[in-house]
């Protein structure tokens, strides 16, 4: 939710940013051929770099968290199976009593 947030605030930051000199299509070039707005193009590329820095370890925390899922469900189906082969073990003992019985 927290990572949601921080995209959508870097997308209104530099929707802004682009609604504001409306004359450049891309940043970089702002950067390079306007130097009056120099700061704020400076300003919303910062912003923009913490935000995807301040994304990583969200990233990573969400990642982290699929892992343990992954491995609780990995325990899971490993139990049921051991359950599984000792319950065949079970029904194979008892048709081969029965058929010493037979």
């Amino acid at each position: 939710m927290l990572k949601l947030i921080l995209s959508t605030t870097i997308l209104i930051i530099i929707g802004v940013f682009v609604f504001l000199n409306s004359n450049q299509r891309v940043v970089l070039h702002l950067i390079v051929t306007e130097f009056k707005d120099f700061p704020l193009a400076i300003a919303c590329l910062l912003f923009f770099v913490l935000g995807l820095t301040l994304s990583i370890p969200f990233f990573l925390a969400d990642r982290l968290q699929l892992i343990k899922k992954q491995r609780a469900e990995i325990r899971r189906l490993t139990t049921h199976l051991e359950a599984t082969r000792k319950e065949l073990k079970e029904l194979g003992k008892k048709s081969i009593h029965k058929e010493d019985i037979h």
